[in-house]
């Protein structure tokens, strides 16, 4: 059983490689998507694979799409519900959004709470204190955007 488990992890390697090596080859002739996905990248949590995923998912001309980061965060589908009614707050559920982009920004948003001595990490432990640790992270992409 092991050995089938770790053929199957070297097949997915093989085939992460060959998807990495796709994507160079692409970037190569475009710079200005190749560019794009550096400076994505250079924002604290995230790596290369989800630069490339919010790249791929938002674009580059992204004023042209989004009047502003509220409206890309909207179109994510991260940001939190606000419905209400008598003064009373109802549910904070979010719509379901772009579900690629989604996971993308949630999995940079838990890389950046454990990134050292970054703003985002030391905003996520002053307010963790107080809201508790799933609720601390969410308005991460929001911020960031």
């Amino acid at each position: 059983m092991l050995g089938e488990l770790l053929q199957r992890w070297e097949e997915l390697e093989r085939q992460d490689g060959r998807v990495t090596r796709e994507i160079d080859k692409y970037l190569q002739v475009r710079p200005k998507l190749a560019r794009v996905r550096e400076l994505v990248d250079s924002i604290p949590g995230i790596g290369p694979r989800v630069a490339e995923v919010v790249v791929a998912e938002i674009g580059v001309q992204m004023e042209a799409v989004f009047a502003s980061d509220a409206h890309l965060a909207s179109w994510a589908g991260i940001c939190p519900g606000n419905k209400g009614s008598g003064g009373k707050r109802l549910s904070g559920r979010t719509r379901k959004g772009n579900t690629y982009l989604r996971a993308a920004l949630v999995q940079a948003a838990w890389g950046a709470t454990m990134k050292k001595n970054c703003y985002l990490s030391s905003q996520y432990y002053r307010l963790v204190k107080r809201l508790g640790r799933k609720k601390a992270w969410w308005p991460w992409p929001i911020r960031c955007w």
